[in-house]
């Protein structure tokens, strides 16, 4: 994430403390678009509870018409749809929560910006899951989702339990290109 990145999108959505910043995403948005019907079923059940929330949503620009079409119908002051961000990794800093596939763009985003997460594997690509399982074994700073997570009721009930948690420090080393820098320097020990 860039510098200041997390506190201008903060700021340039009059995101208040307390306030919840949750960021859904399907990377190009060929798949996964019941993650994001589901996301935002999901906010409208925890917006009736009386909390603060903004949900922010990318689509990719391969989400169907249609999905993109309810999204932006749901005409909510605390939803908000895109199709993208060149700066997605800032919107994964600012957030409190990323909802999201297990792309490996997302993935990485996710382990920069330090930000909690529940991702939902693409099912025909083992990949994601196993991506998943290995940067976080413990489950606790990402939870998988399966179909059955993907009900309003039991999605709001995981995007409570994330954001309780926050994002736990794990032994992901993200400085890969400082510590081989070091190593050519110096050897390895």
């Amino acid at each position: 994430p860039s510098p200041g990145g997390k506190a201008q999108i903060r700021s340039a959505l009059c995101i208040e403390k307390g306030e919840k910043l949750i960021v859904a995403s399907i990377g190009g948005g060929s798949v996964g678009e019941e993650l994001l019907l589901a996301a935002a079923e999901a906010i409208e059940i925890l917006a009736d509870k009386d909390r603060l929330y903004h949900l922010q949503i990318f689509t990719g620009p391969y989400c169907s018409e249609s999905t993109t079409s309810k999204l932006r119908e749901l005409k909510k002051n605390y939803i908000s749809v895109r199709t993208f961000t060149d700066r997605f990794v800032n919107w994964l800093a600012a957030a409190d929560l990323s909802i999201s596939m297990a792309g490996y763009n997302t993935c990485m985003n996710t382990v920069a910006a330090r930000v909690p997460a529940l991702m939902y594997p693409f099912s025909q690509n083992r990949e994601q899951r196993l991506r998943i399982s290995t940067l976080w074994p413990d489950g606790n700073s990402v939870i998988e989702l399966t179909r059955d997570d993907l009900t309003a009721a039991r999605l709001s009930s995981l995007i409570d339990r994330q954001l309780e948690r926050g994002y736990q420090e794990g032994k992901i080393d993200i400085n890969g290109a400082a510590a081989t820098c070091k190593i050519i320097e110096h050897g390895f020990h």
